[in-house]
């Protein structure tokens, strides 16, 4: 009896809850496809404009996602997303609260180093004032 309320209890703990998502995003190489809301789509570019929870999964061979709000969780699941012309994913620098999760997932900076400087999966994003000379 004990034995039987401890498997449960271990069960119950180890069970993570479903989690409700503001939107699902679904990267392929035919396009994007969302089901939700806070996200526009532009070519192979997603934009995250809302706070809230995505989920983001599918395989593209040229994708970007990029994140413009603040209190954004990411859940990368079952995502293999390359991106030639920028980071896979983008964060504005200014956004404070956002998390990437990541299951079973992978991101791949396809760009050409020598000429655009940097090779990043994650870019953080900050726009550069220029200095004055001294």
């Amino acid at each position: 009896m004990i034995r039987e309320i401890l498997l449960l209890l271990l069960i119950t703990v180890c069970t993570p809850k479903e989690e409700t998502y503001t939107a699902t995003i679904h990267f392929s190489n035919d396009g994007i496809d969302v089901e939700g809301e806070g996200v526009n789509i532009s070519d192979i570019t997603a934009t995250i404009e809302k706070e809230g929870s995505y989920l983001v999964n599918g395989f593209s061979k040229e994708g970007n996602l990029i994140v413009k709000s603040d209190s954004v969780v990411l859940t990368l699941q079952n995502l293999m997303l390359y991106c030639s012309k920028t980071a896979p994913i983008t964060v504005n620098s200014k956004l404070k609260k956002v998390k990437i999760i990541s299951i079973d997932s992978s991101l791949v900076d396809n760009e050409d180093e020598s000429t655009t400087g940097e090779c990043a999966v994650i870019k953080i994003k900050k726009k550069v004032k220029s200095l004055s000379k001294i």
